[in-house]
């Protein structure tokens, strides 16, 4: 028995330490940040990471295309108007050398999905685009208060320079830090326990 928990908590140790470390090694990573607010408005950035720059080994993608959904909480934000791109700002890593990109917004009540596609060559995204960037900050008006729970839809797609889908994955959360935490600790507490009742 005490082999069995011995391996277990060795085997939870190794996992604790290297989720954290292996979410940003090979995955691309796509996510939100608040990026500002004041009294009528809030930003968020939609960034992503873990793509191929100049500096990085061969075999990681760069990014063509994104198609992606933001849902939010209609009753505390909404989409501005069409005359400010519904508070949609593109990033420039699509459109590179001088050659724009097609971009697109379709505003709805609780959502808002973005449409980026580059026009630029595979070699010329490999060579030129940075591994991690913005794709778009998104304003949003402030309607009430509250959380405005601005999340990325899982339905939300990516598509490399060859137009490949990419996987992306989100983040590593405190809350799925805290899931592997509390599960060495437990782990030590029944060692514990069962060494004592050896004895």
């Amino acid at each position: 028995m005490k082999n069995i928990l011995k391996k277990l908590l060795i085997l939870a140790s190794v996992a604790g330490f290297a989720l954290p470390a292996m979410a940003g090694l090979g995955p691309v990573n796509l996510f939100l940040v608040q990026s500002g607010s004041t009294v009528n408005t809030v930003s968020f950035d939609l960034d992503i990471s873990g793509l191929q720059s100049s500096l990085e080994v061969a075999g990681y993608p760069s990014l063509g295309a994104f198609d992606v959904t933001l849902n939010f909480n209609s009753a505390v934000v909404a989409v501005q108007s069409p005359g400010s791109n519904y508070g949609v700002a593109f990033g420039t890593n699509l459109g590179l050398n001088g050659n724009p990109d097609s971009q697109f917004v379709l505003p709805d009540t609780a959502k808002i999905e973005l449409f980026d596609i580059s026009n630029n060559s595979a070699a010329e995204l490999e060579a030129s685009q940075p591994s991690a960037f913005t794709l778009a900050t998104v304003t949003f008006d402030v309607l009430g208060a509250g959380a405005p729970a601005v999340t990325i839809d899982p339905a939300s797609s990516l598509s490399d320079e060859n137009g490949q889908t990419l996987a992306a994955v989100p983040e590593p959360s405190a809350s799925m830090l805290g899931l592997v935490g509390a599960g060495l600790f437990s782990l030590v507490y029944l060692r514990r326990r069962y060494a004592r009742l050896a004895c």
